[in-house]
Formats: structure tokens, C-alpha cells, sequence
């Protein structure tokens, strides 16, 4: 119960902070919208675009700087960049909206398997109780629900934030037609580096897959071969791992930026996941549900006896 309440609580949140930005988002593009509209009938009734440009000018005062910079094809331009601006804010709204939900859904299906585990007595995800102090996780136990809470709301923002900068991105490049010449001149002043570099990597997974194992197994074959390849492949996987030390970096970020709202999944490694807070927090939550669980009912001599040979505490 707790758990649905808490989610409950983050949806409805979610949903009074994406009203409040959607009205103000909404007042700004009328007013963008009616000044848009004002320069087109401008130009229209006025048939010279140089002499609308005065006319606001005039208007507008220091505006008129900025108004000499347009001309037919840079107006049709910004009207049509600033189409694909707006859209882009809507459409990542809702992407980041329909994320939330799935992450918080997934999150409750998560907390059903993970007590299940620890049921069970499998650790494999769940630290074992004695990594941690009686106290640490009561007040993790504590903690959890507000945790989150703000965990969710900061993940909705971040994935709406990260979404509209990834939709304007896109849009603005097709808008502008840039990208297809971007990448065409990416691709003709490096292509034998990337053709090398792709090359040498689907060499080196063919080979490890089905030249060095022996019917599959970790064993290694074909020694002398091997030593080779290993000597002349060296100083190339040395290029290869500076780019993968740069796709290490990008998936971290994608994958921490994406499971930001999961306390179940730890950003940290094995040994210093109860460095994350939210992490913590939410292995306090399991082992107390565990323990208020465990109290309505008599554990068996089978259990006891289990708990005393693993060293665990029921």
C-alpha cells in the first residue's frame, strides 16, 4: 500500500508541474504566434518585405537591427524553425511523460521480483542484509518515499529537458537541411578510419568467436596464432580503446540519465552501490517490508535453520 501511495503521489506531481509549465509555454507561443502573424500580414499588405522591415522598425526601435538581418528565405526559415521548436516542446513532453509512467510501472514490477529474490535468498541483486547495519537500513526505510518521489520528478524533468534538446536537434536539422551534408563530409574526410576501425573490431569478434574457443568452451586454440594476432592487434586496439572510452562515457550517461528515476537500479558499482542514496534507500524499504512480512507468520524449523547455515538474519 505504502508503494502505491507513493507512486500515486509522484503522478499527480508530475502532472501539476507539466500543467503549470504547459500554461506558461502556451501564453508564450501566442504571444510568438500573433507576433508571426503580424509580420506576415505585413509583408503581405505592404508587398516589399524591405519596406515591412522599416515600417516595424520603426515600431520596434532597437528592434530594427535585427529585423535587417531577414529577407524572404531567412523569415520562411526562422517561421519554420520556430514551428519545429514548438513541436519539439510538446512532443518531448509527452516521450518524457510516457517514460515516467513506464519507468514507475517497471519499478513496481521490479519491487514484486525483488522480494521474491530475497524470499528466496538470492542475493544477486539485493545486497545482503549484513552489508548493512541495522540502522542504515531503518533509515533507509525512512527515507525511501520521499526519495522517490523526488527521484521521479527529477528523472521526469531531466528526460523532458534531455528529449527537447534531442527533438530540437533533429528537427532543426532537417528543417535546415544540414545534416545529410554534415555527415557526407564526416564520412569523406575520415571514411579510412572508420572503415579500418570497423574492420578490426569484426576481425577480432570473428576470430575470438570461432577461430580461438574449443567447441565453444573457454579453451583456448590455435596458441601460436594467437600470440600473433594478439602482438600485431596491439597498438590498433590502443585506437580502438579511445573510442571506446568515449561510447563507456555516452552509454553511462544515456543509461544513468534514463534509469535516474529507479531506485531499484544502482548507479553505482558492486562494491560502492550503498554510496547511492536512492539505492540505499530502497534496500532499507525491501528488508523492512521483508521483516513487517515475515512477523504475521512463524518462520519453520526449514528456515531457520536455513538463515543460520547462510550466516543471515531472518
Amino acid at each position: 500500500m505504502r508503494l502505491v501511495a507513493t507512486f500515486a503521489v509522484a503522478v499527480i506531481l508530475i502532472y501539476m508541474l507539466s500543467f503549470q509549465v504547459n500554461e506558461l509555454a502556451v501564453y508564450l507561443f501566442n504571444v510568438i504566434d500573433a507576433l508571426v502573424h503580424m509580420l506576415n500580414e505585413l509583408v503581405q499588405l505592404v508587398g516589399d518585405e524591405s519596406v515591412a522591415q522599416e515600417v516595424l522598425g520603426e515600431l520596434l526601435g532597437d528592434g530594427a537591427v535585427l529585423l535587417q538581418l531577414l529577407n524572404a528565405n531567412r523569415l520562411d526559415l526562422l517561421i519554420r524553425t520556430y514551428v519545429a521548436v514548438k513541436a519539439s516542446f510538446f512532443v518531448s513532453q509527452g516521450l518524457a511523460l510516457a517514460t515516467s509512467l513506464l519507468m514507475m510501472a517497471l519499478a513496481v514490477v521490479a519491487f514484486r521480483n525483488d522480494m521474491l529474490s530475497v524470499y528466496r535468498g538470492d542475493y544477486s541483486k539485493i545486497p545482503r542484509v549484513d552489508a548493512s547495519s541495522n540502522g542504515s537500513l531503518m533509515v533507509g526505510s525512512l527515507h525511501y518515499s520521499g526519495y522517490q518521489i523526488a527521484y521521479v520528478l527529477w528523472g521526469f524533468i531531466i528526460h523532458w529537458l534531455f528529449l527537447f534538446l534531442l527533438c530540437i536537434i533533429v528537427s532543426v536539422a532537417v528543417v535546415w537541411s544540414f545534416l545529410f551534408k554534415v555527415v557526407l563530409y564526416f564520412l569523406d574526410s575520415s571514411w579510412p578510419a572508420i572503415v579500418l576501425a570497423v574492420v578490426l573490431f569484426v576481425l577480432q569478434t570473428l576470430v575470438g568467436r570461432y577461430v580461438f574457443l574449443q567447441e565453444g568452451k573457454l579453451a583456448l586454440n590455435n596458441r601460436r596464432f594467437y600470440f600473433n594476432l594478439l602482438y600485431f592487434m596491439f597498438f590498433y586496439n590502443i585506437l580502438l580503446g579511445f573510442v571506446s572510452c568515449l561510447l563507456r562515457i555516452l552509454k553511462g550517461a544515456i543509461i544513468g540519465v534514463t534509469f535516474l528515476s529507479r531506485l531499484d537500479q544502482c548507479s553505482m558499482p558492486r562494491r560502492f552501490e550503498m554510496w547511492d542514496p536512492g539505492f540505499s534507500a530502497y534496500v532499507g524499504f525491501v528488508f523492512r517490508r521483508k521483516r513487517y512480512l515475515a512477523s504475521k507468520r512463524k518462520p519453520t524449523d526449514e528456515e531457520i535453520e536455513g538463515h543460520e547455515q547462510r550466516g543471515t538474519r531472518l
